[in-house]
């Protein structure tokens, strides 16, 4: 799975002004903190908490900042919007409206 951490990130900086700083303070390699925020390597739990504790943010927030998957779906919306503008541009001008929406239909399911 891909997870968004952006907010993560934005805290990180409020907090400590680099992702090296932040490392230095976790206690891992600042090539550990980027694999992590790039989705190349899994977060553990103790290093999560850890994150939490030192970022300031209860454990009731760290869904927002470790588990956002708004990412996740964005390169398929990309394409679905890339599909849909092809298709606007080189279905015939008579297709009718219940033919797009249909198309439409079809191009989302995909998610």
């Amino acid at each position: 799975m891909l997870y968004n951490y952006s907010k993560l990130i934005g805290r990180i900086i409020e907090k400590f002004g680099t992702q090296a700083a932040f490392a230095e303070a976790m206690k891992l390699s600042e090539r550990s903190i980027s694999l992590k925020l790039n989705n190349k390597v899994e977060w553990k739990q103790g290093e999560i908490l850890c994150a939490s504790k030192l970022l300031n943010f209860s454990q009731m927030e760290i869904p927002d900042y470790f588990f956002d998957l708004s990412g996740q779906f964005g390169k398929y919306e990309q394409g679905i919007e890339r599909s849909l503008n092809w298709l606007s541009i080189n279905l015939p001008q008579n297709c009718p409206n219940v033919c797009i929406s249909f198309i439409r239909e079809i191009a989302e399911m995909q998610i």
